[in-house]
């Protein structure tokens, strides 16, 4: 949780950089070739980094007191499951291509089940575990569904270019497909009850 405050604290610098007009980006060398853009921060990433990150500080700071001591609770997984949760949630803010934002957007969904279905021996928390994970599918396949309609228009998966479809019927059918995965994905109604 240590860990988790000082890497949300680093991200949550970063966003306010970026939002200030700094340049945030991640330079990758290797496998992708020299000086290959990484993730990145404009803007208004930089505004939900700074949001996200500045609450998750104190929630991480608070769970270091709760973390279990030598007779307390067994919380096993419960750290890794809560790291996953925000590594996902930054690589989802910094994301520059559809493939990346595709695979961090499943992470989270990954991480919301391992968080909803912690300590399953509690009535309902495997139920609960198991409709979390089945709106995130849904949420999944209909991003999915709306970046490759994006993307074979685009002819790209960075996501700048899928701002370039012209408008009409493909785009507008890819927007609502967006939208709705975005929805069930923060629990907006009616999709609120996997929350």
């Amino acid at each position: 949780y240590l860990a988790g405050a000082a890497g949300s604290a680093c991200l949550a610098v970063a966003g306010a950089a970026a939002l200030a007009g700094q340049p945030v980006a991640l330079r990758v060398t290797g496998l992708l070739g020299p000086g290959t853009t990484g993730p990145a921060a404009d803007p208004l990433s930089g505004l939900f980094l700074l949001i996200a990150f500045g609450a998750a500080v104190p929630i991480s700071l608070a769970l270091v007191s709760w973390a279990p001591g030598p007779r307390g609770p067994r919380r096993r997984g419960l750290a890794a499951a809560y790291a996953l949760a925000l590594g996902a949630v930054a690589v989802v803010l910094t994301a520059t291509d559809a493939f990346t934002l595709l695979f961090a957007w499943e992470s989270v969904t990954l991480a919301f089940y391992l968080l909803a279905g912690f300590r399953r021996e509690r009535p309902r928390r495997p139920a609960s575990a198991l409709i979390t994970l089945v709106f995130g599918r849904v949420s999944g396949v209909c991003l999915l569904a709306g970046l490759l309609l994006l993307a074979s228009h685009a002819h790209s998966l960075a996501l700048t270019s899928l701002a370039h479809v012209p408008p009409g019927a493909l785009r507008s059918a890819a927007e609502v497909l967006l939208l709705l995965g975005f929805v069930i994905k923060v629990g907006l109604v009616p999709f609120q009850v996997w929350l």
